[in-house]
C-alpha cells in the first residue's frame, strides 16, 4: 500500500537521500516502496524548536540513526535551502 502525503506550498520532505521541495500549490504524493526512510520537514526536531534539554540532545542524533548514512547529506540540503 502506498503512503499518501500532502505537501503545503513550499513544504519539503526527505525521501531517502533526496530533498523534495513543493512549489506554490498544494501537492499530493503517493509513495510506494520498501524500507525507504521518509521524513517531513515539519516533523524534524531542531535545536531551535526543542523545548527541553533532552529534546535538544536528540535533535540531530535521531535523524542520523533514522537515515543511517544519508542523514548528513539530507540535513545539509535542508539547511542550505536547496
Amino acid at each position: 500500500m502506498a503512503l499518501k502525503v500532502e505537501l503545503k506550498p513550499h513544504e519539503r520532505i526527505i525521501i531517502g537521500a533526496c530533498v523534495i521541495t513543493n512549489t506554490d500549490q498544494r501537492a499530493r504524493l503517493l509513495i510506494d516502496g520498501d524500507k525507504i526512510p521518509i521524513l517531513r520537514e515539519k516533523d524534524i526536531l531542531t535545536p531551535d524548536t526543542a523545548d527541553t534539554s533532552g529534546q535538544a540532545c536528540l535533535s540531530g542524533g535521531a535523524i542520523d540513526v533514522y537515515f543511517a548514512g544519508s542523514a548528513a547529506q539530507s540535513r545539509h540540503l535542508l539547511q542550505s535551502g536547496a
